[in-house]
């Protein structure tokens, strides 16, 4: 029994050195790869002579678009096109399995990749470096979801849906003025930056980056663990949380029930002089101190403003807060 013990131990150190040859081999012809994390810039993948599949599909009467790509890199481009465009980049020749498919319906269409982690033994990453490009008409108004592992999304186009959804691991979001019913972006570690928002319900989430929006309207509800949060201009009501990172709006005009909470980041909102609200406030440490004893602004019927933080400064528009103690603003 210790013979076939030491034969089988003998046989799984030989595999372990061929595939860590076989390793080495690959990581001098391809110079993005990432001992780690496998291909860590798939930038250098989406070149034409990569290119393993190419498709195009007609969007006429479709109301949903679903692209899900899990795990690998997604780049995402509006134009002026009436078909959508997807390419598929791999450093090698893909089986039938890997190439990404097309489920379409007369209302519907979904594009998704093959599900299946593509791991190899001996080492972590996506040997494969798999990339795709898809490419959307500016003038879809249909609802639109995104699911991608890593990958940029930008354009500074006007867009209008009739919802959004957009999920990504490792990459940023980046979009121009953009109209829905309802907008969800969630991002774990890349930031988010969106100018003009106009929705009935906007989410935003990050765990490790800053969401940054020129101006939103309607209902926002933005979190991020240790990201910034910075709404410029807003008009709706807010629900804003941060674990360690700054809140800040610029003008804030407060149309219902909102609330801004942080553990251990600044909190600095402008309240707009239309805004009617009655600010309720809480400090864990500090005394709070409010300009001739007043914490409404505007007039009746009052909606209300919640502000709590945990130990670090706020202040609102009127009030100014040093050390956890809020003063009168001398402006």
């Amino acid at each position: 029994m210790k013979k076939v013990g030491i034969i089988i131990l003998i046989l799984i150190l030989i595999s372990m050195v061929i595939g860590l040859c076989k390793l080495l081999v690959f990581s001098i012809h391809h110079n993005s790869w990432n001992w780690f994390m496998g291909f860590g810039n798939s930038g250098g993948v989406r070149k034409e002579e990569n290119i393993r599949k190419e498709q195009k599909i007609d969007i006429a009467d479709v109301t949903k678009i679903n692209l899900e790509f899990k795990s690998s890199d997604l780049n995402v481009f509006f134009t002026e096109d009436n078909q959508i465009r997807v390419v598929q980049y791999a450093f090698q020749e893909l089986s039938e399995e890997d190439l990404f498919r097309v489920n379409k319906t007369s209302s519907s269409i979904n594009i998704s990749e093959y599900n299946k982690p593509r791991f190899h033994f001996f080492y972590f990453g996506f040997i494969d470096g798999m990339a795709y490009d898809v490419y959307i008409p500016k003038n879809y108004e249909g609802s639109l979801e995104m699911k991608a592992i890593s990958g940029d999304i930008e354009v500074n186009e006007n867009l209008k849906f009739e919802d959004l959804v957009i999920s990504s691991t490792s990459g940023d979001i980046k979009m121009g003025n953009v109209e829905a019913k309802s907008i969800q972006v969630e991002t774990t570690s890349g930031d988010i930056k969106l100018q003009k928002l106009t929705e009935d319900t906007l989410k935003l989430k990050s765990v490790s980056g800053d969401i940054t929006v020129e101006e939103a309207h309607g209902t926002i509800e933005a979190k991020t663990t240790s990201g910034s949060i910075e709404v410029q201009k807003i008009e709706g009501k807010v629900e804003f949380s941060s674990i360690s990172g700054d809140i800040k709006s610029d003008d804030f005009k407060i149309t219902g029930n909102s609330k801004i909470k942080t553990t251990s980041g600044n909190v600095r909102t402008y309240l707009n002089q239309e805004s009617n609200c009655e600010i309720q406030t809480k400090s864990v440490s500090g005394n709070i101190t409010l300009p001739n004893r007043r914490n409404v602004m505007g007039h009746e019927p009052y909606v209300e403003l919640a502000i709590e933080t945990i130990s670090r400064q706020y202040s609102i528009r009127k009030i100014v807060t040093i050390c956890g103690s809020l003063y009168p603003n001398r402006e």
